[in-house]
C-alpha cells in the first residue's frame, strides 16, 4: 500500500512540476526553435551551393589523359646527321656515339 501511495505522490509532483511552465515560456521556446530551423536551412542551402561550386571546379580542371610516349625501337637503326659538329675519329664510321650536354 505504501508503494502505491508513494508512486501516486511522485506522479502528482511530476504533473505539478510539468505544469509550472508558462505559456510565454512555451511561446519563446517555439520562437527559438523556429529561428534555429531557419538557421539550419540556411546552412544546408549554403553547403549545397558550395558542393555545386566544387563539382563545377573539379570538372573544369579535368586534364585529358596524356598520349603515351613513343619509345625508340631497339631493332631499328637510326641515322643522325653529324654535320659540322666536333667529332673524334672517322666521319664515315659504322657506329656514331652522340653525347648531348648543356653547360650552364
Amino acid at each position: 500500500m505504501s508503494n502505491t501511495i508513494r508512486s501516486f505522490c511522485c506522479v502528482i509532483v511530476f504533473m505539478f512540476v510539468a505544469g509550472c511552465i508558462s505559456h510565454e515560456e512555451i511561446d519563446e521556446l517555439r520562437k527559438n526553435q523556429h529561428t534555429l530551423k531557419k538557421s539550419l536551412d540556411s546552412i544546408v542551402k549554403n553547403q549545397q551551393q558550395m558542393l555545386k561550386t566544387l563539382d563545377r571546379i573539379a570538372r573544369q580542371k579535368q586534364v585529358p589523359p596524356r598520349k603515351p610516349v613513343k619509345k625508340p625501337d631497339p631493332k631499328e637503326t637510326y641515322s643522325f646527321a653529324v654535320g659540322s659538329s666536333p667529332v673524334k675519329g672517322a666521319k664515315d664510321a659504322w657506329v656514331t656515339i652522340v653525347e648531348v650536354s648543356e653547360f650552364q
